[in-house]
């Protein structure tokens, strides 16, 4: 019993990152097997395979050492229990024969794949009694597919929920994004489910009790008109028609405020949001100027204020519960046709083992389960959801409430590195469980970890500089955000003091006449100085790990692409790949024939696959699709799945002599071979025919590029548990603390503080919460929340690093620079850093030579991974515009394709808008393509026609809008060119004008009127207004040609 108590005491232990939390979590797992004869009664839990794969290697890697050493015995004794005397190597040698005696049965692994085999073991007591399978992400897809068609059709569901959710398009987002009706439905399903399992309770979704000062109430458009009309008189009265108030006021509905809110306008929402009205004889500062607000003014601001808040309260209220009572209907469908068969995902099974309705299975299950584990351990526990600790919980107070003390609890984090909220992960439970427990002194605070065992001097004192100043954190997120991190933040001290270190700021200079914001050239300008410290430190070339972090994955594939076509024009070696999840149906030319061959046997009308597979090689395996091919075709499905039909096809390709292609690039193999995978995959597991293969097919993914000796372009949050010899910062200076409107909860209380929870509610944009003071102190809360995880990732970023940070910016705008830039600037300013220039720099910039060359430490390659994010199609979807397509050759779609983006730029800011987008689009299309593309679309906008589409005067206009609605037992889909909304003075739609860009407006009702009818069909479905007009644009003839559609 050798430091028993110690080993055996409830704790928690901070680390911060690089700290040794694993040489931490690893030491006490030992101690504990050392004490206990059964080391598979010890759970250590945590959230990836891999780093579960990094506990296993470092237990058995230090209990070997030490069992073949005294010295290393000695060592590993003192660092587990303060005595180097209580284990000798014997005692090591025998933990080290029990671990492999039981490897089969030790509890290392994830919290997913643990709950799992609990639900497994006990599924009759859950009365769960179908075989339990845990769903790939494609079957998950298409059950839920499955599941929302089914919801539409459900004739038990509400008429009135079921119509408020075709409005909800436009209602859940307040006029800032609309999308197809299928896509906003599964987006919304998904978001508000892991919300309804926590709030299950319908009444507390849309409450309008919630709301006491300003009730929610129906928009009455007379009496608001009324109220502008004195407004205005007293605008002309006191001679302040410069505050704008009456223009903010007359562009303002039930629908959404006006666009630019006037500081004036400001102001006075901050007045009514604390008085609930205006008061009489209040003064407004506007100017430099403070002005006195008559009784009469007062009052009718008052009344215009409330009827706009009222009424977006009623449409806030009724959208939020058309959205709990379809997401219940969703749930129970879901629950009933998809679980009920034991069908589930990882996210479904702690759902069904904490549900309070199975609580008799929960309580059958810990009887057992209770005496069996004697010590929990958890890893990463900030990223830990409320809903997984309440599966843990009876078991862990069993544990630390446990008199005898031969039980134990033990969970480590980093608060610092919380950013997988999205995910349900809250950071709160690290403090509330400590809290809890400690109060009643039953844990003790283990040792916090501060010493970087990554990181060398300059790069911690970078980390030290960017987080320890809460002023500068403050002017790039949030206060209570800054204040926050900056309260739980200790100065880091590097272990390794001798380790070459650099960090370095470049600056990257303005072009004359360059704007603010994230242009195109300014984004070139930043990958080409990526690309210049690659080449001037080679890190491939010197066998160092380096990582270019990102937030977006887009970004990370257009880095990877800017990377490799400058090293190709320079002829030198870099490779580069970026850590995405990619699809097989993409970025190659081997499976998509496959999939148009498939598409083209289910379909036999389907034209347009012909016409993409006769411009490939493929086009002689096919034969033109004559009865021969596809009857033998067909028949090596029916007998031998898929599988037999790529079997064939991979050996057309792999002859020259039937294929013409003399050798295929290792690319393109290894597409192939994931292909014959992805067929034997289909054939052994899933079922559904050919639109379900091909459906399958487009949702299977690979994660790209891990070799060693590799630059790897990733973003932030897949580099959090890596480490990297240098790592390049090109955009931490993208700081957003705008919060999107969403289902959100409402709470009493500020950010950090728990607070009584109210009622579940979609948020609305920021100028409407401004009006409230429950919504806008939960905006408030929202805000802080995502600042807090912005300063998580920065912290996430920046320690990634072992010897060098190179952080790139443009440079900051004379007239204002960026918070962000601001807190980079301080930072580098703060720690005394050379300066030339436009750059600063601390440390040797050859830090690579110190330590010479040696072979990359990267982590090995990962293995294939399905995409959660990917829907199938919906069944029997029909696609007007690829009907009215069919036929053009590939020169046409091309620059037809072209033209649209560029009119897409058009209807969304105008030919100059268009033009910033010109660099992009020349190196996607083409410069000559681009240039003539537009000249053609100027000459359509200052056209007769296109003054007539693009001149203005709709109150809402939509660019490239997709949609997907029910219509007669089907699906309508597609993607309306560009949209206009015409509103009647009460806010309702009075007429809605479809306009669609042809090459020629010649013939337009007999070429399209089949296309733009069933347009209009989905218009009707989504937007309801009382008209519906259709037009087609020509931007080769530059002609307008309306379009009957009823």
């Amino acid at each position: 019993m050798r430091g028993r108590g110690k080993i055996f005491a409830n704790s928690r232990s901070l680390a911060s990152a690089g700290s040794g939390k694993t040489y931490n979590l690893t030491g006490r797992y030992i101690a504990l097997a050392l004490e206990e004869e059964d080391p598979a009664s010890i759970i250590a839990l945590t959230f990836t395979r891999k780093s579960a794969g990094e506990f296993l290697g470092e237990i058995l890697g230090r209990t070997a050492a030490a069992a073949s050493s005294d010295s290393a015995a000695r060592r590993l004794s003192r660092e587990i229990c303060g005595d180097e005397a209580a284990y000798s190597k014997s005692d090591f040698l025998a933990l080290l024969r029990r671990l492999a005696d039981n490897l089969g049965r030790l509890r290392l692994g994830t919290i997913d794949s643990f709950c799992s085999s609990m639900l497994g073991a006990f599924a009759a007591d859950f009365g769960i009694f179908s075989d339990i399978s845990v769903m790939d992400p494609f079957s998950e897809r298409r059950e839920i597919s499955a599941v929302r068609e089914r919801v539409f059709r459900r004739v038990s569901m509400s008429r009135r929920a079921f119509e408020d959710f075709s409005e909800l398009v436009k209602k859940a987002t307040f006029g800032q994004e609309e999308k197809s009706l299928s896509r906003k439905f599964a987006e919304l399903a998904e978001s508000s489910r892991r919300k309804l399992w926590e709030h299950p309770d319908l009444s507390e979704w849309g409450d309008e009790r919630l709301f006491s000062r300003v009730k929610p109430a129906d928009w009455n458009p007379a009496e608001y008109a009324e109220a502008l009309s004195r407004l205005r008189a007293f605008e002309a009265e006191l001679g302040i028609e410069k505050w704008g108030l009456s223009k903010f006021f007359a562009e303002s509905n039930c629908f959404a405020l006006a666009p630019f809110v006037p500081a004036a306008a400001a102001k006075l929402s901050e007045i009514f949001r604390r008085h609930g009205k205006i008061p009489a004889c209040c003064k407004v500062g506007v100017s430099r100027r403070e002005t006195e607000v008559p009784p009469g003014l007062a009052g009718a601001l008052t009344e215009l204020f409330r009827a706009l808040l009222s009424s977006h309260l009623r449409r806030l209220c009724s959208a939020s519960r058309s959205l709990g009572e379809i997401c219940a209907a969703f749930e129970r469908e879901y629950s009933e046709s998809v679980r009920g068969r034991g069908k589930l995902t990882f996210d479904d099974i702690p759902k069904i083992l904490a549900d309070p309705e199975r609580r008799i299975g929960a309580l059958l299950m810990e009887e057992r389960m209770d005496s069996k584990f004697r010590h929990w351990m958890f890893d990463e526990f900030q990223d830990t959801s409320r809903m997984q600790w309440e599966v843990f919980k009876n078991l862990v107070d069993e544990a630390v409430c446990d008199e005898s003390r031969a039980r134990s609890f033990f969970y480590v984090g980093d608060v610092k590195q919380s950013i997988y909220s999205w995910r349900g992960g809250d950071f709160r439970l690290f403090g509330e469980i400590f809290s809890e427990y400690s109060r009643l002194g039953l844990m003790d605070e283990g040792e916090k970890l501060v010493k970087s065992w990554r990181s060398g001097p300059n790069v911690i004192s970078l980390v030290n500089a960017f987080f320890s100043d809460a002023d500068a954190l403050a002017g790039a997120f949030t206060r209570r955000a800054a204040d926050a991190f900056c309260g739980m933040f200790d100065l880091h001290e590097s272990a390794l003091p001798d380790r070459p270190s650099y960090v370095s700021l470049s600056l990257i200079g303005r072009a004359d006449g360059q704007g603010r914001g994230n242009s195109p050239a300014e984004k070139a300008a930043v990958w080409e100085e990526v690309y210049r410290i690659l080449r001037r430190t080679d890190p491939p070339g010197r066998g160092k790990s380096c990582a270019v972090l990102l937030r977006k994955n887009d970004d990370v594939s257009e880095l990877v692409d800017y990377v490799r076509r400058r090293a190709s024009e320079d002829s030198v070696q870099m490779p580069i790949a970026g850590e995405l999840d990619m699809r097989i149906c993409e970025g190659n030319m081997v499976v998509p024939p496959f999939a148009q061959i498939v598409k083209r046997l289910a379909h036999p009308s389907d034209t347009a696959s012909s016409a993409m597979l006769d411009m490939t090689p493929v086009r002689a395996f096919c034969r033109g699709f004559d009865a021969d091919f596809c009857a033998r075709a067909r028949e090596a499905i029916e007998c031998g799945g898929y599988s037999a039909l790529f079997k064939e096809y991979e050996d057309f390709i792999l002859s020259p002599e039937k294929s013409g292609v003399e050798k295929l690039d290792g690319f393109s193999l290894e597409m192939l071979s994931r292909l014959g995978e992805a067929c034997e995959e289909f054939d052994a597991t899933l079922s559904g025919g050919d639109d379900a293969f091909i459906a399958f097919l487009r949702s299977k993914t690979f994660r790209s590029g891990t070799a060693e000796n590799t630059v790897q372009a990733m973003t932030v949050h897949k580099s959090k548990g890596l480490g990297f010899d240098m790592v390049i910062l090109p955009d931490i200076h993208k700081i957003s603390n705008t919060v999107r409107p969403g289902l959100s909860e409402l709470r009493e209380g500020c950010f950090g503080g728990g607070g009584r929870y109210l009622g579940m509610m979609i948020m609305p944009p920021k100028d409407v919460c401004a009006l409230d003071p429950l919504l806008f102190s939960n905006l408030e809360r929202l805000r802080d929340a995502q600042a807090f995880e912005g300063i998580c990732a920065l912290y996430v970023a920046l320690t990634r690093a072992k010897n060098a940070v190179y952080v790139v910016m443009p440079e900051p705008s004379p007239k204002s620079a960026p918070a962000a830039k601001n807190l980079a600037l301080s930072a580098f300013g703060s720690l005394g850093c050379d300066s030339s220039g436009n750059s600063a720099s601390l440390g040797d910039p050859r830090w690579y030579e110190a330590e010479g060359k040696r072979k990359a430490s990267l982590r090995p390659a990962i293995e294939p991974l399905e995409n959660p994010d990917i829907p199938p199609p919906l069944p029997e979807r029909e696609r007007p515009s690829e009907r009215a397509g069919s036929g053009a050759d590939s020169g046409a779609l091309k620059f037809g394709e072209l033209v649209h983006e560029i009119l897409r730029a058009c209807s969304e800011g105008g030919i100059a808008a268009a033009e910033k987008a010109a660099p992009i689009l020349g190196a996607r299309f083409g410069e000559a393509e681009t240039a003539e593309a537009f000249e053609a679309a100027r000459r359509l906008v200052e056209s007769e026609s296109g003054k007539k589409v693009f001149g203005g005067g709709a109150a809402e206009v939509y660019a490239e809008l997709p949609f997907c609605c029910p219509s007669g037992g089907r699906a309508i889909a597609g993607v309306i060119d560009r949209l206009e909304i015409f509103r009647d003075s009460g806010g309702g739609i009075a007429e809605a004008r479809i306009v669609d860009f042809k090459p020629s407006a010649a013939g337009a009702a007999e070429k399209y009127g089949r296309q733009l009818s069933l347009y209009a069909e989905g218009v009707r479905a989504l937007f309801k207004p009382r008209r519906v007009r259709a037009f087609v644009l020509g931007y080769a003839d530059c002609g307008l040609e309306e379009v009957g559609v009823g």
